[in-house]
């Protein structure tokens, strides 16, 4: 938080700053309530938790290092703390991703009631560890008739929620 604090008054020494909205982008796995309320002091006002996914596999697959259970304490003390504008985010279109696991996700998202949830198609780039795994036909690249099924399901199920 200092480091970010830090940062925020050398723009504000330079530039003039009315209201803002300030986000940070952070991983559960950081996440610990002195974080977030350093956060808060310093002058962030927004919280975008790249939660991704809650199905334990699918977190392995994307090597994200936290696991579902430090994604739900994180947002339960996302909700608990100053914050009153977040965002979670949620990643669809993985191989291996079922439509089922994917409206677990939604639903459990939904549980902590945030103002704004990200829902990202998984991109499958060149360069990458993924992209070189479907290169190689390791990995099957999800078919684009399933990722419009679970595009429609987080369209639905988010617009259910009053959620645009």
């Amino acid at each position: 938080p200092s480091q970010v604090e830090s940062i925020l008054d050398a723009i504000h020494d330079v530039f003039t700053v009315d209201t803002v909205e300030i986000t940070l982008e952070m991983n559960p796995d950081d996440v610990t309530k002195d974080l977030l309320s350093g956060l808060k002091s310093a002058g962030v006002n927004r919280a975008s938790m790249g939660v991704q996914t809650f199905n334990p596999e699918l977190l392995n697959f994307m090597h994200r290092a936290h696991t579902s259970d430090e994604a739900m304490r994180c947002l339960e003390l996302l909700k608990a703390s100053d914050f009153d504008v977040f965002t979670v985010d949620l990643i669809y279109g993985n191989p291996g991703q079922s439509l089922e696991s994917l409206e677990q996700d939604i639903n459990t998202i939904l549980e902590f009631d945030p103002p704004h949830i990200s829902a990202y198609s998984l991109t499958v780039e060149p360069q990458t560890r993924l992209g070189k795994q479907v290169e190689l036909g390791r990995i099957a690249p999800p078919q684009d008739d399933t990722v419009a099924r679970h595009f429609d399901l987080v369209v639905e199920k988010l617009g259910d929620a009053g959620i645009q």
